[in-house]
């Protein structure tokens, strides 16, 4: 976990899951997300969802192909959702026209 600017860090226990990945193929400003953030703020579980669509408006529409359960990662553009299951997480990533990839969580420097 990551506190302060990001330079206190603390290690967290590992919780077994799986994870779908799927990136849209394009690519947005770290810098340009946090300074739309700093206009129009953010909600919902990844703060920065509202902003980076400021920036990039076809996170939006990728997020909606996507589907429910789909979150942004950090200032975007890539998406991940939890999967109970290594077959459960192919499966959300199946037939998907963009990048995609399937992952497990592992202990700390793996």
């Amino acid at each position: 976990r990551a506190t302060g600017r990001g330079e206190v860090l603390e290690p967290l226990a590992v919780e077994p899951g799986w994870y779908a990945l799927a990136w849209p193929g394009f690519q947005v400003s770290t810098a340009a997300v946090y300074q739309a953030w700093d206009k129009v703020g953010g909600d919902g579980r990844n703060h920065l969802f509202r902003a980076a669509c400021v920036v990039e408006p076809r996170l939006a529409e990728f997020a909606t192909v996507l589907g429910p359960g789909w979150m942004m990662t950090g200032s975007g553009s890539a998406f991940f959702k939890e999967a109970a299951t290594e077959a459960e997480a192919h499966a959300l990533v199946a037939g998907r026209e963009c990048w995609v990839a399937v992952a497990t969580a592992i202990d700390a420097w793996g």
